[in-house]
């Protein structure tokens, strides 16, 4: 399971995906340590996690997103034009909102590269 936290009030946003083991431990990871607000250490699994699956949109709007709460904003828009960019589109769920229908990534994506444009 992968979680988000952060747009979306601190919810948790969770999505089921396919990759390998070691990238979904750094991803785990970095998820606890955006639970703690632990930025610094975040953002190094999150890295980890993109090395290993370096498309991983899920991966990027988290990253993303700890890149704006460290005030690294042109590094977090990069990301998010990125995930933009993409084909996929994977839907998310936040917190424990109905898991099945969820939030297409690129909604969340969005919504960070709104909130940069907006100074937040």
């Amino acid at each position: 399971m992968m979680r988000y936290t952060g747009l979306f009030g601190l919810a948790a946003l969770f999505a089921v995906s396919a990759v390998p083991a070691q990238a979904g431990q750094a991803a785990d990871l970095g998820y606890a340590a955006i639970e703690r607000g632990d930025w610094g250490t975040a953002e190094s699994q999150l890295r980890a996690g993109l090395v290993a699956v370096p498309d991983d949109p899920m991966h990027m709007v988290n990253l993303a997103f700890v890149l704006q709460q460290q005030g690294k904003a042109g590094e977090a828009a990069d990301l998010y034009r990125r995930v933009l960019e993409m084909k996929s589109n994977p839907r998310v769920a936040i917190g424990s909102e109905d898991r099945q229908r969820g939030v297409r990534v690129k909604s969340i994506a969005t919504k960070g590269m709104a909130a940069i444009e907006n100074g937040r």
